[in-house]
């Protein structure tokens, strides 16, 4: 069993989550923190000590997720990154004999560090692709409650009170239309984790007619909006079209796209291979 220490601070989705995703033999306490820690580094998201504990700085995981790059609404990117962190340091607790012995046999250097955060980062990949088959949201609520639901709120009543346009009222319409649909990344998003260029929006409709979340706004346009399930689902239909030429078809057109769609601000920060994992898997192992 998992004990989880100032748990009052994150959404109980995640506890809860972690508790049925994590085999039972890798249980160890986490403790959540908000404030200076002799335990957890500032500047750090979080640490496993001696993969028996583990902490996690919440501030960090807000800041890098503010101070990132711009792209999903800030509640999408900050239940991924804040899950992504948990099953990072479960992977070094899953992999720390591994680890321990690295250590010792190199004696421990910048390449031996590396190569331990590889074996995390290992285990997380697996874990956050296992859960995308049974949830394409990767079971993240629609409002994130607890110490980072605080901080999400004040920011976006800041930015409520922004410019009609630009990069403040985009990322405030984002969250808005995230909350009302369920939906997760934006067409920009998607291209932008494809390493598709923006004027692949139109090709990027004509495939996804029948994927994705179909939402219209107040003004009447409509927009497309998508999982991360769905990205995974994208990024093989963009795999068959390249290959068709599909994606060369010169007489794509952006004359239907709504300026949202069309902006540039659409961009996020994480790594195309954490989402689009193609393994398929029967159930957890446990």
């Amino acid at each position: 069993m998992i004990v989880f220490y100032r748990d009052s601070l994150v959404p109980p989705e995640l506890c809860r989550l972690l508790y049925l995703t994590v085999p039972e033999e890798l249980h160890v306490p986490v403790v959540f923190h908000n404030r200076p820690s002799v335990y957890v580094p500032s500047r750090v998201l979080a640490v496993c000590y001696g993969g028996e504990q583990i902490h996690v700085n919440l501030n960090k995981i807000y800041d890098s997720v503010y101070w990132g790059q711009s792209g999903a609404a800030m509640t999408v990117r900050t239940w991924r990154t804040l899950l992504e962190t948990c099953y990072h340091e479960f992977g070094h607790v899953a992999t720390w004999p591994e680890s321990k012995s690295a250590g010792r046999a190199y004696h421990y250097n910048d390449r031996v560090h590396q190569y331990i955060e590889s074996l995390a980062d290992s285990w997380m990949n697996q874990r956050i692709a296992m859960l995308l088959d049974h949830d394409p949201r990767l079971a993240q609520p629609r409002l994130i409650t607890g110490y980072l639901g605080l901080r999400i709120a004040r920011r976006m009543d800041q930015l409520n009170g922004a410019p009609k346009s630009g990069s403040g009222m985009n990322a405030y319409v984002k969250e808005v239309r995230s909350r009302r649909t369920g939906g997760q990344l934006s067409p920009g998003d998607v291209l932008k984790l494809l390493g598709l260029p923006p004027d692949a929006r139109g090709d990027l409709r004509r495939v996804s007619a029948d994927i994705g979340i179909d939402y219209v706004d107040s003004a009447g346009r409509r927009h497309k909006l998508y999982t991360w399930g769905d990205l995974r689902l994208l990024e093989a239909y963009v795999v068959v079209e390249a290959a068709a030429g599909g994606l060369d078809d010169p007489d794509r057109s952006q004359g239907d796209l709504s300026d949202d769609e069309l902006s540039n601000e659409s961009r996020f920060s994480g790594s195309v291979s954490r989402c689009s994992a193609r393994t398929t898997l029967a159930g957890w192992a446990r």
